[in-house]
């Protein structure tokens, strides 16, 4: 059985996920299909390439979703187990770890996204997307806001994202 500790833990990386999610949701329906037009231009993206990103990037999209909603799901399951007088130890453990699961599977998805991205680009666009982020999270970090974020999506509280997370 899990104790608060570990509880706590949880609920704060399901919290995360959730936020993970919803910027990229922000940041999706409000660039370039999801395609931000200050990456199209720095790229210089030929239009096969950013035909083919928007195509992936709808499929990785709708695939982040579905995860998420199913540990979204999980997620008040566990709820429900936990608010039992009686609780199943068991089914607790089984949705703990389906919900690991889920887990893996973003973060497989994530990558995947990544290696998909550097199959469309090449080494040298490929190179300079990589800069680009390394550059936006290094003055994030300066600027004290978290640094993680989708690659090629624009920085958090900059123009068309959203504000950064309160501390």
């Amino acid at each position: 059985m899990l104790n608060k500790r570990q509880n706590k833990g949880y609920e704060m990386k399901h919290k995360i996920i959730i936020f993970l999610v919803l910027v990229s949701s922000l940041i999706f329906a409000q660039t370039n299909e999801g395609l931000p037009q200050d990456m199209v231009k720095e790229l210089d993206l030929t239009t096969k390439q950013v035909k083919q990103i928007r195509t992936h990037k709808r499929a990785h999209h709708k695939q982040m979703e579905s995860i998420n909603h199913s540990i979204e799901e999980l997620h008040e399951d566990l709820d429900e187990e936990f608010l039992k007088e009686a609780n199943d130890e068991n089914k607790i453990n089984q949705i703990i770890n389906e919900i690991q699961q889920l887990h893996q599977n973003m973060i497989n998805e994530h990558f995947n996204d990544v290696l998909q991205m550097r199959k469309i680009l090449t080494v040298e666009k490929f190179k300079m997307l990589v800069l680009q982020r390394q550059s936006d999270r290094d003055s994030q970090l300066l600027e004290g806001k978290p640094s993680h974020r989708p690659m090629g999506s624009p920085p958090m509280g900059g123009p068309g994202g959203p504000p950064p997370p309160r501390r």
